[in-house]
């Protein structure tokens, strides 16, 4: 069974998203919380993205250690620390919706059809967007709301 690490950016339906997808495929996962150090960083990271360049100092902190088969993202601030990891380990990478403004050197992009993707071989347009169904999932949000209140 594969491991993925999934990268989560704080935003509950990309989390929700990934966490659709390990699902289905059936791999055991991991969430690391990410983030970049300011808004400046990430402006840089697609000038940096464009130019080929890895610099992981744009990030709050990003793993140090590898164990997991795969990478899995989905949002801005998730993609180009996907493929900072990703080119590191020399694992395969996900990028789930389009990722707009990097180039689009992932394994495997999952994107919604609305989105209109060009045609790319990496690139598989999906008719729904990916949504975690798991009562487990939905309880825990509920938990986690109540406690908001």
């Amino acid at each position: 069974m594969s491991k993925a690490l999934i990268l989560n950016d704080q935003k509950p339906g990309h989390l929700n998203q990934s966490i659709a997808l390990v699902t289905l495929m059936r791999w055991e996962y991991d969430v690391v919380d990410i983030e970049f150090k300011n808004r400046s960083a990430k402006i840089i990271s697609y000038l940096f993205d464009q130019l080929f360049i890895k610099a992981p100092t744009l990030y709050k902190s990003l793993p140090k250690n590898n164990s997991y088969d795969l990478i899995i993202s989905t949002g801005s601030t998730t993609f180009y620390a996907n493929k900072i990891l990703s080119t590191k380990w020399i694992i395969p990478n996900i990028a789930l919706l389009y990722p707009r403004g990097y180039k689009l050197h992932f394994n495997y992009i999952f994107c919604p059809h609305y989105d209109h993707p060009p045609r790319h071989r990496n690139i598989i347009s999906l008719p729904v967007s990916l949504s975690c169904i798991e009562p487990s999932w939905y309880q825990k949000k509920a938990v986690e709301f109540k406690k908001t209140q």
